[in-house]
């Protein structure tokens, strides 16, 4: 299995997988845009954009996929097709974009047009972060005083997301089929090998089924059978039975099977007292100073209940 694996590996297109595929279609727009703008020309800057695929599929496979935006611009912006030609041109509403220069304006079509950050940006153009900040305010619009154009700058975003929305159909599909020559989405070679090294399917595990239903058998007589007959038997047999079915066997035990009565003794007794607490406050309890004649009136009290002619009563 893993022979064959290797084999379609290797007889496989370089980078084609799944992820690279995705991520060469989800920036065909903007590669598109990018490459005309910075060329000046539709024709021109869709054939760069499709000559720099097979180099950065060549090379995908071994980054890690963060870095693959920073890696195809830069291998877009290396591409000699994006050198304006004599006849370049900028329509509108991007015809300010022809005043900067190369380095310039692919530092604003970076940010605008390629979607990437700071560091990324930097990083495709070669240059350090300070650096490309100074390119991309050579390039943004300014007002007559010099300063930063804002409502230009809107303007020009705008003006970006809507050419990337109406491109033609044309252009998207041309793309399409050179990513399709450099990563296809599912590589066949790879698929079939896979298929053919796939180890058949374990048999051994056909027995599981059978011992399955045994187990849910073993378990419902566990519940629902009957007492056992011997058992049953010698239970009605018992000494004592009066016919009706019993499933206890009784058997009176011996003397000295007895067990004892509890006996806690004197002391456990007094400490059980309910009340031991008034027992033990001792001479310091009123109650207990003048016990004998508590005793007395109650006892005096107990004889006026009495009727007086009760005489055996009293």
């Amino acid at each position: 299995m893993i022979r064959g694996w290797m084999n379609a590996t290797a007889l496989s297109p370089t980078g084609a997988s799944p992820a690279l595929a995705a991520f060469l279609r989800g920036i065909g727009r903007r590669a598109l845009l990018f490459a005309q703008l910075q060329a000046g020309d539709p024709a021109r800057g869709d054939a760069a954009a499709m000559a720099a695929l097979p180099g950065f599929a060549a090379t995908a496979a071994s980054l890690p996929m963060a870095q693959w935006p920073r890696r195809f611009w830069a291998g877009l912006l290396a591409e000699s097709g994006l050198r304006p030609a004599p006849g370049a041109t900028w329509p509108p509403p991007f015809e300010r974009l022809s005043a900067p220069g190369p380095g310039a304006r692919a530092a604003l079509l970076l940010w605008l047009v390629a979607g990437l950050g700071e560091e990324d940006a930097a990083a495709a153009l070669g240059v350090g972060v300070p650096a490309w900040r100074l390119a991309l305010q050579r390039a943004a619009p300014h007002d007559p005083a010099g300063e930063l154009d804002t409502t230009a700058w809107r303007a020009l975003e705008t003006e970006v997301r809507e050419t990337l929305r109406a491109l033609p159909a044309e252009r998207l599909q041309a793309w399409e089929r050179a990513c399709e020559e450099v990563a296809p989405a599912t590589p066949p070679i790879a698929v079939a090998a896979a298929a053919r090294a796939a180890p058949p399917r374990p048999r051994g595990r056909r027995w599981l089924w059978p011992a399955l239903g045994l187990c849910v058998i073993a378990l419902a007589a566990t519940y629902l059978w009957p007492w056992p007959w011997p058992l049953r038997d010698a239970a009605e047999s018992a000494p004592g039975n009066t016919g009706a079915p019993a499933l206890v066997e009784r058997k009176p035990l011996s003397g000295r099977d007895v067990p004892r009565a509890f006996d806690a003794g004197d002391e456990a007794a007094l400490l059980l007292h309910p009340d031991f607490e008034l027992l033990a406050g001792g001479g310091d309890t009123p109650l207990l100073r003048d016990l004998a004649f508590q005793s007395w009136y109650a006892r005096q009290r107990a004889q006026d209940a009495v009727p007086s002619g009760d005489a055996d009563a009293r």
